[in-house]
């Protein structure tokens, strides 16, 4: 039976991109991504939900979130879920589960100011 693992979220960056290099060269992107809820209560009032989301990106889409993406933008990513552990900082086993970023739309006004249709990028290789 097949399987299918992918995320679709649109939401805005809750910080500017962090990126590093892979001993091989190849860039690596980490951001997080807001994605926010809101409803009304029994009493009528505005209540809302902010959810964090990590997203990793690799290769030349790690060069296009590191060029264009910066806290605030309105994003739309499409990947998938990866759950990876790590020792955290007391020396434990600690698990965080990511987006492996395949395809993005930056949304929103151009750096110009001039409004547009959203820029699609794709992932250039898949990533393990």
């Amino acid at each position: 039976m097949s399987s299918l693992n992918m995320v679709m979220l649109i939401g805005n960056l809750g910080r500017d991109p962090e990126v590093r290099h892979l001993p091989d060269g190849r860039p690596v992107a980490n951001f997080s991504l807001a994605t926010s809820l809101r409803w009304k209560n029994v009493s009528g009032e505005v209540e809302a939900r902010t959810d964090w989301h990590r997203v990793v990106a690799f290769g030349g889409l790690a060069d296009t979130v590191q060029r264009y993406l910066h806290k605030g933008k309105s994003v739309f990513v499409e990947g998938r879920l990866q759950t990876r552990s790590y020792m955290n900082k007391s020396g434990s086993k600690a698990y965080t589960t990511e987006i492996i970023l395949r395809r993005m739309l930056m949304l929103g006004r151009k750096p110009d100011g001039e409004a547009g249709p959203a820029t699609e990028v794709e992932a250039d290789e898949e990533v393990a």
